[in-house]
């Protein structure tokens, strides 16, 4: 407020020494703001102008001289996205009801809707989906916090020149407004998925306002990936590229001076163009999800509902991984070509622990559990007539009839149907009977046995 009410008079940011220096650091970060705040003379400048450039600078520049108030920046800007995201939200559920009857479905939700199996299981998909979307609209902003200190802890920002405190700020709010974009994301995608949840009779109404967030929110991202780099880095490339001989000196200075280069502008681009389009890919991905699901609501008899949902899923987490993987090999690469720092290592360890470990521990385990259930499911021999006869031809799981090329009998020697020992599988791999293991080789045929014990004390009677 002081630096709104006072200004350049008491709180200068241009910082004295070497003039040339100055003028290169403010050719590197486009600093027309900063130039207009430092202007004492405002005849030539309008009131809105003079409140806007005082604001800037107060929250941008004075708002993060000091780590007390970098960490009071990081509640701002964390209290701001909480507003930003509420506002959304009422503007996506006017009347609370799509947001009420999501929460109560994830009360209701399975405790662990992350394990690895939900790929194979639209329905526990669906409950995955309403978590996240509630998880992330409840943490908004605290991650917005802990992202703009983790920001400011890599490039140490209190002891940043005024001017390029300035420029890291504004990149540290782009990255804030794209993780505020995240669990509005999430919501719309739940809002959409139930929509074409069977058994669900919606008016078409009801479908209009999530389509044309999506369409919006595809339309910001598109140009968050392909304009919003390019605008954040080409005038600080520009002018690194064209720098003549004379400047080097200068310019030397300042890359010493604030930790800069054009391999590090190179690489906040990339970034900036992997969250953009990790956003747009999600995006994508849930109006194909909700196409598959109404396509199916409108036909029931459609029998590739789950094959289609299936590799949908697939493809897009394999595609988002590797956009993950790529973001991590950036920041990797930033630590031995540009600047080595605890922060960055910390960020690197973190990343790698909670994020990419995990996913490729449960992609690893999934694509396992894949191999063997798909290797024991050949394994297993079609019943004869006789053997149906004998044991019956209803299904225990579906209570419909079997026929031998659509039976299976299990090494405990109980028939179902195949596809539906599949989706038991999903859940649990137990025999729903007997409980035996279903993958292992160990499990014999208990009936035969019986039936065989049964038969020899029959003989052994009729011989007495």
């Amino acid at each position: 407020m002081s630096v709104i009410i006072l200004g350049p008079v008491c709180w200068e940011i241009i910082p004295t020494g070497d003039v040339n220096v100055d003028e290169i650091s403010a050719k590197l970060f486009n600093s027309s703001t900063l130039n207009e705040y430092s202007n004492l003379d405002t005849a030539n400048q309008s009131t809105l102008s003079i409140l806007y450039t005082r604001l800037f600078v107060g929250l941008f520049v004075h708002g993060s001289e000091t780590w007390l108030s970098v960490c009071g920046a990081a509640a701002f800007f964390g209290a701001l996205a909480t507003i930003f995201v509420s506002i959304l939200v009422f503007l996506l559920d006017p009347s609370r009801t799509g947001t009420a009857r999501l929460a109560v479905v994830v009360a209701e939700a399975p405790a662990d809707p992350h394990t690895w199996n939900v790929i194979d299981d639209p329905a526990l998909a669906l409950d995955q989906n309403d978590v996240i979307a509630m998880e992330l609209l409840a943490s908004t902003g605290w991650n917005c916090a802990v992202v703009f200190l983790f920001l400011a802890f890599q490039s140490d920002m209190p002891n940043l020149p005024p001017v390029y405190r300035a420029s890291c700020s504004m990149y540290g709010i782009m990255v804030l407004v794209i993780a505020c974009i995240h669990p509005i994301q999430a919501l719309i995608k739940s809002f959409l998925l139930r929509l074409g949840a069977p058994g669900q009779q919606t008016n078409w109404s009801e479908h209009v306002r999530p389509l044309c967030f999506c369409v919006v929110l595809i339309f910001a991202a598109f140009n968050m990936f392909t304009c919003l780099p390019r605008i954040l880095t080409n005038d600080k490339l520009e002018y690194i590229r064209n720098m003549n001989h004379s400047e080097n000196a200068s310019y030397l200075a300042v890359l010493s001076h604030i930790g800069s280069s054009e391999e590090a502008i190179l690489a906040r681009r990339l970034r900036i163009f992997l969250s953009g389009c990790q956003l747009l890919i999600s995006l994508v991905v849930t109006l194909i999800e909700y196409a598959i699901y109404q396509y199916s609501y409108r036909y029931p008899n459609w029998t590739g509902f789950q094959p289609t949902i299936f590799w949908t899923k697939v493809i897009s987490s394999v595609i988002d991984y590797f956009i993950s993987l790529l973001s991590f090999l950036t920041v990797c690469w930033l630590v031995f070509y540009d600047s080595f720092g605890v922060c960055r290592l910390f960020i690197i360890c973190c990343y790698f622990s909670l994020v990419l470990y995990p996913s490729a521990r449960r992609a690893y385990i999934w694509i396992k559990w894949r191999l063997l259930c798909t290797k024991r499911m050949n394994d297993l021999v079609n019943p004869s007539k006789i053997q149906l006869e004998r044991y019956g031809d209803t299904c225990p799981i579906c209570f419909a009839e079997m026929t031998i090329t659509t039976a299976k009998i299990t090494r405990c020697g109980h028939l179902y149907h195949s596809e539906c020992l599949i989706q038991w599988m999903k859940h649990k791999l137990t025999c729903p009977i007997c409980q035996s293991d279903l993958l292992s080789t160990r499990v014999t045929n208990k009936r035969r046995e019986v039936t065989s014990a049964r038969m020899q004390e029959t003989i052994v009677g009729e011989q007495n």
